[in-house]
């Protein structure tokens, strides 16, 4: 008895035909490529969004507050609760990577919403990865950034951090040492 399996479809091919195996065989490798191709990063699916970060930074600023159906609808993914992370004050939440329109990606989600009784806000933090967000593109979109923290000389992952506030909250913007002339991370931190 011979088996076929492609794309976790198994095919038995006992008692068939030369022409009927061409055939079965044909059908599988049709099907295997007919089945849609993700791109995947190391742990999860790269999600493919057809507009910019700084359109995502504004669509999460839509609510006053980060809530975890907002946040996830924004992304467009289920966040998953990370368990191992989580406190008395805080629920962490993992995403999958996002793939903007060019080449930024985001690589790493993290949001953390405040246990019931805490009195933090929570925040929202993006790193960065791919096409390099420089300080000139950045000040295209954010004109009044103010330097809230520098590097201590400790790491090479410390960063310069530009913030900017507005009624919505504060929006950092770390320029980490490794790489100082591009945008590593992005946090987004409301008022309430």
């Amino acid at each position: 008895m011979q088996t076929i399996t492609v794309a976790g479809m198994t095919k038995i091919m006992a008692g068939k035909s030369n022409a009927g195996r061409k055939l079965l065989l044909l059908f599988a490798l049709l099907y295997s490529a007919s089945q849609p191709i993700t791109h995947a990063s190391k742990e999860n699916t790269m999600i493919n969004l057809n507009r910019s970060i700084w359109n995502l930074i504004d669509d999460i600023q839509t609510q006053s507050s980060l809530t975890l159906a907002h946040v996830e609808k924004t992304l467009v993914q289920t966040l998953a609760h990370d368990t191992r992370y989580s406190n008395e004050y805080f629920k962490f939440y993992k995403g999958q990577s996002i793939q903007f329109a060019g080449e930024v990606k985001v690589s790493t989600i993290d949001l953390r919403l405040p246990q019931q009784g805490a009195q933090s806000p929570g925040m929202l933090l993006m790193y960065l990865e791919g096409e390099c967000i420089t300080m000139p593109q950045l000040k295209q979109q954010y004109e009044n950034l103010k330097i809230t923290e520098i590097p201590r000389g400790k790491s090479l992952e410390e960063a310069t951090t530009y913030t900017a506030n507005n009624s919505w909250g504060e929006i950092d913007f770390g320029f980490q040492m490794k790489k100082p002339d591009c945008l590593a991370y992005v946090i987004l931190k409301p008022v309430k």
